[in-house]
């Protein structure tokens, strides 16, 4: 580019931008309208575009929810480990970030300590909380599981099989 900085051809990019999505017209041409929808915090060239940044609540991670846990009610990793059935070691590698809990070691921790309940420690697990299978809707599943064919079936169970997984491995 020669003896033209660098900084001011992008400062002179990012206000044109933020001109012309302040005044409400349209991305100059090549740049697609997500990039500078998304603009959250942009100076260059000495000015800088009216941004509005959404509060967003505080998200408990899996640690910090384990330490909350562990301060109610006075116990410790291992204590928390044989309550619900792993090792001491697996527990601490959740207090560590290391690794997060699979689903069962969730339930199992929800279960002993149910003041903390499912939503807010699978929240923390950055997972979606399963619903639970009423005892008819399970029957009404299975009697229009039995209607498919062979084949149907088979694929149904392969899809299920890729759902359950991505929900065990989402985030871990």
């Amino acid at each position: 580019m020669g003896a033209v900085n660098r900084m001011s051809v992008l400062g002179w990019v990012v206000n044109r931008i933020c001109h012309c999505a302040w005044r409400g017209g349209r991305a100059p041409y090549g740049f697609p309208p997500r990039f500078y929808f998304r603009l959250l915090n942009v100076e260059a060239a000495g000015q800088s575009c009216p941004v509005e940044i959404p509060d967003r609540d505080p998200v408990e991670d899996f640690a910090q929810a384990l330490a909350a846990l562990k301060d109610q009610f006075q116990v410790s990793d291992s204590d928390i480990a044989r309550a619900i059935g792993v090792s001491s070691a697996a527990v601490g590698t959740w207090v560590h970030r290391q690794r997060k809990p699979r689903r069962e070691s969730i339930e199992a921790l929800a279960a002993a300590y149910p003041a903390f309940g499912r939503d807010r420690l699978f929240r923390a697990a950055e997972r979606e909380t399963p619903g639970p299978v009423a005892a008819e809707a399970r029957e009404r599943l299975m009697a229009l599981f039995e209607e498919l064919t062979a084949e149907q079936q088979e694929m149904k169970e392969i899809e299920m099989q890729a759902l359950a997984e991505r929900n065990r491995s989402k985030f871990s």
